[in-house]
């Protein structure tokens, strides 16, 4: 299950929960999801590969290749149309 990060409302502190991602957004009302930047560069410019922009399209160039499409659709929630959307892929 991925981790997602979490700010407290009434404290402000972050908090990381290990949910499904279909309930990443099913949490708590003083919970708000931190959405993550999309590039962090470390050192000599070279790209952190365990940040988001790395790991996210690494991880579902894996689904894809493991799992049928209709059940990829289902627990994404994305349809194909939408996946080759945001890859840009026409």
């Amino acid at each position: 299950m991925p981790i997602y990060e979490y700010e407290n409302k009434l404290t402000g502190k972050l908090i990381e929960l290990s949910r499904p991602m279909r309930l990443r957004d099913d949490c708590p009302k003083h919970l708000k999801r931190v959405i993550a930047r999309t590039a962090c560069r470390i050192g000599s410019g070279a790209e952190d590969p365990s940040h988001a922009a790395q790991s996210v399209p690494r991880a579902l160039r894996e689904c894809e290749r493991t799992m049928q499409t209709s059940e990829l659709e289902r627990q994404s929630g994305f349809s194909v149309k939408e996946m080759k959307r945001i890859w840009k892929i026409k």
